[in-house]
Formats: C-alpha cells, sequence, structure tokens
C-alpha cells in the first residue's frame, strides 16, 4: 500500500469572465490530489492528513471514498478545513492564497502521527504546503523517519507554494533534511529554480538529490527526465495535448501514474527492488505519468482519470 501525507484543503476557484466576482469549492491538496489519482487508478492507498468535522471536512471524506482512499487518520478534529483562494491565468495556470492558521491540517500531533503508522505501507509520499511551516515540519519529519525505520520508502514532492514561505533560507534547509531521506524525488523545474536558483538536472542528482534512487524532474509542456541509480539520465517528450482546461494537480496527477506503474512491477516493495528497477519500467512509468496527468489537464481542476478511462 502507498501512504500519501499533507494537506488536504478546499480550493475557492475563481470563475471565468463574467462570473469572475464567483467562487466554486472544490477538494485539493497536492498529496490529496494524488492519492485520490492512485486510487483512482486501482493502486491500494491511504491518505494521511488530520481532517475537520465541518462541510468542506464532509466534502473531503467524500471525495477520497469515491476515490477508493483509506483514510490512515480517520479520528477526525474540530477545527475549521483550510482554505486556498485559487485565480487562473488565460494558459491555465493557477496561482494560490492560503487560510491555514490554526486549521485542521495544523493538528498533526503525536496521536494523528500514531494513527498514521498503524497503516502497514511500502511508501510514504509527503509533499505540498506539509513541508512549508518550520511549525509542522518537526511533526511530519517524524512520521518520515518512521516510515523509513520501518523500511518503508520515502517520495517526497517539494510542489513549492511561494506565499506560505516566510523564510527561504530556513524552507531550504528544511527541505535538505527530507531529501536526504527520500529514495524518491519528483520536482518540477520551477521548484529547482526557487529552490535552488537552478534547474541542472545534472548538478541536482549529484549534490541536492544525491540520497535519492530515483529523482525526476518535469518540465511543463517540454520533456521530462529522470535518472535511476545513478545511471544515465533519461528523456521523454510531453506528447502535446489539445483541449487544456488547466494545470490543477498536473504534477500530483504525474506523480501517481508514475508510482502506479513502479507499484504495478513491484519496484516499490522494497529499496532493494527501487535499486534494481530496469529502463524499461522506468520509461513505462514516466510514460504513463504524462499521460494520467495530459489526461487531468483537460478537466476543469484536478480530476484524474480512473484506470478503465485510460483504455
Amino acid at each position: 500500500m502507498i501512504l500519501t501525507a499533507g494537506e488536504a484543503l478546499i480550493d475557492m476557484v475563481m470563475q471565468p469572465a463574467p462570473a469572475s466576482h464567483l467562487f466554486a469549492a472544490k477538494v485539493g491538496g497536492a498529496p490529496l490530489n494524488a492519492a485520490m489519482a492512485l486510487g483512482r487508478l486501482d493502486v491500494p492507498v491511504k491518505f494521511a492528513c488530520p481532517i475537520s468535522t465541518d462541510n468542506f471536512g464532509d466534502m473531503i471524506v467524500e471525495q477520497l471514498t469515491a476515490s477508493n482512499v483509506g483514510l490512515a487518520a480517520p479520528v477526525r478534529v474540530f477545527e475549521p478545513s483550510p482554505l486556498a483562494i485559487v485565480t487562473v491565468n488565460a494558459a491555465g495556470v493557477p496561482s494560490y492564497s492560503f487560510h491555514r492558521e490554526g486549521t485542521a491540517d495544523r493538528q498533526i500531533d503525536d496521536s494523528f502521527i500514531a494513527q498514521c503508522l498503524d497503516s502497514d505501507f511500502n511508501l510514504l509520499h509527503v509533499g505540498g504546503t506539509a513541508l512549508s511551516s518550520a511549525i509542522d515540519f518537526g511533526q511530519w519529519l517524524k512520521l518520515i523517519v518512521a516510515a523509513k525505520d520501518r523500511g518503508a520508502l520515502v517520495s517526497i514532492d517539494p510542489n513549492m507554494r511561494p506565499a506560505l514561505i516566510d523564510d527561504l533560507v530556513d524552507y531550504q534547509a528544511r527541505m535538505a533534511v527530507a531529501f536526504a531521506h527520500a529514495d524518491i524525488i519528483k520536482a518540477s523545474d520551477e521548484d529547482c529554480d526557487l529552490l535552488f536558483g537552478h534547474a541542472d538536472f545534472e548538478a541536482l542528482c549529484a549534490d541536492n538529490f544525491a540520497a535519492a534512487k530515483l529523482v525526476v524532474m518535469t518540465q511543463g509542456a517540454k520533456d521530462c527526465v529522470a535518472k535511476a541509480n545513478g545511471k544515465t539520465a533519461l528523456r521523454l517528450p510531453v506528447a502535446p495535448v489539445t483541449g487544456i482546461c488547466d494545470t490543477v494537480g498536473a504534477g500530483d496527477c504525474f506523480q501517481a501514474g508514475m508510482l502506479s506503474v513502479l507499484w504495478r512491477a513491484g519496484s516499490l516493495a522494497s529499496a532493494d527492488t527501487l535499486g534494481s528497477m530496469d529502463a524499461e519500467t522506468l520509461s513505462g512509468a514516466l510514460t504513463f505519468g504524462n499521460k494520467v496527468a495530459a489526461f487531468n489537464c483537460q478537466q476543469d481542476g484536478c480530476n484524474p482519470p480512473y484506470l478503465h478511462e485510460l483504455a
């Protein structure tokens, strides 16, 4: 089973003109999107985040359940659901402002961590706003370290939200700790530019991402590039997508598609199986990740495909 961990929130999405004074409430959050996509691809998955007892929390649970995702921490909390105000530009690229102070997803105490560790998982995937807050990071790190101690793999996707980062140097230091525990790192070129001031893939693999067995960089509509176990980098072009609605959740869906192939190939069973992954498996994982992301970009918001829709 895969356990994804991080924020669950409600995206308040500004509607296109002439209704741009209206907002639509949609379930969101990067690791939640990844969990939802994995569940729809028939991969056993649970999602870890404290979820509110409010109406928005009900929306979150209903969407996860409909997407075949279990709750790693089923005991819900009384704090309100966090909100993100989302605006989308003419190219379909979203920008976010967050309202998270005192919200449900910040209630990551030791009881929550213990609930998560009751699940039997082979891979822990963490990313998004979970890694943005210096206050929250220590608790999430407990889960990451505990996962490693029990022999599970760890996947990290920074999925940066600059609006939540007050001190870039401090954030860089936290991410260095997270990356040091990661077996899989997936980052966009935009994330890398913001984090390191460059997106030189080979340099990152040799330095900041050196601890990982698999490093993948997405580059929007350009090719994606990956390196496994220090071997020669593999580059795959991204097929043009017609009828793009927006790119909300595209990176999360790519991640889920990639992980689903690695899961079915047995590559996520242990550090040894990930280390012995061949180039054909990796190529297939990247290709399928692109396919899942492309489908999602043709939808309104994050709405990943069910497996039968990709046949």
